[in-house]
């Protein structure tokens, strides 16, 4: 308090030490888990033509990620074309063509270890009854 009035914003030294131990926790669970897993898989999409459809992974120890499609039933996997693909999430344009692909996403760390996210889809919205 100063002149009885209560101190306004973030104390600095209070938040540096906040962020001191946050990283402390992070590298502690980082040197704990270890290896490189999977909290949020993505989901499948129900959207229409036009629509902006939106997957994303959430996973620990990745140093990168690499979205991927499948065109034919997931027997060979291209990486994604997007202006974006080497982030945990991915946003892609809803055309006609991409109710055929197969999406997962590539996670590697460090080590050149790498593992994949479940399969997902994008599918058609069906029109509503009457319409």
């Amino acid at each position: 308090m100063k002149d009885g009035r209560p101190k306004r914003g973030i104390d600095r030294d209070l938040a540096l030490k906040v962020l001191a131990l946050c990283k402390l926790v992070k590298d502690a669970l980082d040197d704990l888990l270890g290896s490189m897993f999977i909290i949020y898989q993505p989901k499948s999409v129900v959207a229409s033509i036009g629509d902006y459809a939106t997957l994303a992974v959430v996973a620990m120890n990745v140093s990168s990620y690499q979205w991927q499609y499948s065109q034919d039933g997931g027997t060979t996997w291209k990486n994604s074309g997007a202006s974006v693909p080497k982030t945990a999430s991915i946003t892609v344009e809803v055309t006609a063509g991409v109710f055929d692909l197969l999406r997962r996403c590539q996670l590697t760390d460090a080590d050149g270890n790498k593992i994949y996210t479940d399969v997902v889809v994008i599918t058609e919205a069906s029109e509503p009854e009457g319409g």
